[in-house]
């Protein structure tokens, strides 16, 4: 079984900084690593300021399962709370080729 990803993108609230944005995500960060499934987490800031949150899950029960869980545990949190919520485009794939960087020997 290959792993699902997860790409949200959005933009933050007018006015958030960013040192702010990535201080509350932190709490995010610690609760990915206790969900079932969670393998990588990446957030990148794209050159016009939009934002990309990346995960890849076992699968994809376990991404729509810590979806469910995300938004009970932390649907309220400061990280939501920054982000603009009509920017937000949330997508499933399938990792149909994984490769990870070959160690220098």
């Amino acid at each position: 079984m290959n792993s699902t990803i997860e790409t949200v993108s959005f933009n933050l609230i007018p006015g958030t900084t960013k040192d702010a944005f990535l201080a509350a995500s932190e709490a995010v960060s610690a609760w990915v690593e206790r969900q079932p499934g969670f393998q990588y987490r990446s957030l990148s800031q794209k050159d016009d300021g939009s934002w990309i949150d990346i995960v890849y899950w076992a699968s994809r029960a376990d991404a729509e399962a810590a979806n469910a869980s995300f938004k009970q545990e932390l649907g309220t949190s400061d990280f939501v709370k920054l982000i603009d919520n009509r920017t937000v485009i949330m997508e499933h794939s399938e990792a149909v080729i994984q490769q990870m960087a070959k160690q220098a020997a």
